[in-house]
């Protein structure tokens, strides 16, 4: 065999004429265009609101310290009372039985609520960055404030 027909075999395989494509066959399909751009527009849109949902839902009262988080007691106290220098200003029962503590601390505004949870752990079940401690209200026919 010659070797202008082991040239010409070579460019015949895979059926046809030559193994490499030519500038014709590798023009985009409009359709397929439009799809891989959609594709990557929705995956970006897509990545973008994970990340603002996972912010969201990651909000926490510190480093630490998330809504629904539960921390036995002793170092929650501490937490509220030295980190966040919140003071106690309600003790109660709920419903259920448990303790709830709210905490305010009056210079920066800052309230924690805590539930308790058996009897080893407080659980963070709200937070704010603006409170204000209400002061009482006598009952009767002249309502005075009564100084907290």
């Amino acid at each position: 065999m010659s070797a202008t027909a082991t040239a010409t075999n070579r460019r015949r395989i895979n059926g046809g004429y030559s193994i490499h494509k030519t500038a014709r066959e590798m023009r985009l399909d409009p359709i397929k265009a439009t799809f891989a751009v959609f594709a990557i527009i929705a995956l970006i849109l897509l990545i973008a609101l994970f990340a603002f949902c996972t912010e969201v839902r990651g909000q926490g009262k510190a480093p630490g310290i998330n809504n629904g988080q539960c921390i036995p007691i002793p170092t929650m106290i501490d937490i509220v009372k030295n980190r966040f220098k919140e003071t106690i200003v309600f003790k109660g029962t709920n419903n259920r039985g448990e303790m709830v503590l709210i905490a305010h601390n009056p210079l920066t505004k800052s309230w924690t609520a805590l539930n308790s949870y058996g009897e080893q752990f407080f659980c963070v079940v709200a937070f704010g960055a603006d409170g204000l401690v209400m002061p009482e209200v006598e009952h009767g026919r002249d309502s005075k404030l009564k100084p907290n």
